[in-house]
């Protein structure tokens, strides 16, 4: 289960997420249905996430989440929280809100409005545009004082004894982007740390969770072995390390090990973190993994886990040249 209380500008509102398991909301959820490979693509990064949205959520929605669709750190957590919360995310820039979002906001009619992040990642003004699109102070913000706090922030939202926990690097997206869809599947959150050292905000709310499992996105060099150690002190567990050669590597074996076979796969960029972190409630409902692509080529590694996964739908977010569908494998 995900709460969240939130203090709106004007009273005291006491605002309720509120979803477990795959299919949670399941009045406001649409799960895809049919085979083959089908394509949803916008003309960037906002408009994919909208048609993301479009295709898996009815209105009026209890909640929708708006996240950074230029900085990746503050809107990592957001995916697990908005999937518990059977709520869609979609995407504005710092200063200014795509129409196309503008839109979706009309059509889903959602009574609360979360943004994600700082106001180094989402302005006020762009706030105070969003805001005209709830209830009176339906709309509030989850931040902290930097990228690891706001992720401990969003992560506060779940219940102590949550099943699981998973923890990225915040210095760099790459083996974070299908850990959201694996944490959204165990029922977890995602937090961030540093590669040589555990912030104190995530050490903090490790301690708060109490996971029952703990798992790592990334190699050493990525989330060093001394930064697991505390991860380890911390919750009194041995954390489990998603580890593989690369980011595509990375995702196949969460996608593997998580699942170890799915109807359905979302297949995304592994070179920008947009369409993935967009995705994660989509894919949720769907009961999906993600995997990572490229533009030109499918990795081996990727096609070797779809393989095994045995899917019936497999879903490529973005256009033809963001994510490879066909026969060339790289």
């Amino acid at each position: 289960m995900y709460k969240k209380r939130a203090v709106a500008a004007a009273a005291t509102t006491a605002i309720a997420l509120l979803g477990a398991g795959v299919g949670a909301a399941v009045a406001d959820t649409t799960p895809l249905s049919g085979t083959g490979n089908p394509r949803i693509a916008g003309a960037n990064r906002y408009e994919t996430a909208v048609k993301v949205s479009q295709a898996s959520f009815k209105a009026p929605m209890d909640i929708v989440f708006i996240a950074s669709g230029e900085s990746f750190a503050d809107a990592l957590g957001a995916g697990p929280a908005a999937a518990a919360s059977g709520a869609p995310i979609l995407l504005v820039q710092k200063t200014k809100v795509p129409q196309v979002v503008l839109d979706e906001l009309t059509r889903l009619k959602p009574k609360s409005i979360a943004v994600v992040g700082g106001t180094g990642a989402i302005s006020q003004p762009v706030m105070d545009a969003i805001a005209k699109y709830a209830p009176a102070d339906g709309t509030f913000r989850i931040s902290g004082s930097n990228r690891y706090a706001t992720a401990a922030e969003v992560a506060s939202g779940f219940d102590p004894g949550i099943p699981a926990v998973f923890i990225a690097s915040g210095e760099n997206f790459a083996d974070a982007l299908g850990g959201g869809a694996a944490a959204a599947h165990e029922g977890g959150a995602l937090l961030l740390t540093a590669k040589g050292k555990l912030p104190t905000e995530t050490s903090q709310a490790l301690k708060n969770l109490k996971p029952q499992q703990v798992a790592i996105l990334g190699g050493t060099g990525a989330v060093s072995a001394s930064v697991e150690t505390a991860i380890n002190a911390a919750t009194g567990k041995k954390a489990f390390r998603f580890s593989g050669g690369d980011r595509y590597e990375t995702a196949a074996w969460v996608a593997n090990d998580v699942w170890g076979t799915s109807k359905k796969v979302f297949m995304s960029s592994g070179l920008s973190f947009p369409d993935a972190l967009a995705a994660t409630p989509a894919a949720h409902i769907n009961d999906a993994p993600i995997l990572l692509t490229k533009g030109t080529c499918t990795p081996l590694v990727t096609q070797e886990v779809k393989k095994d996964l045995a899917p019936t739908l497999s879903v490529y977010l973005g256009g033809k040249t963001v994510t490879y569908y066909g026969t060339k494998v790289c």
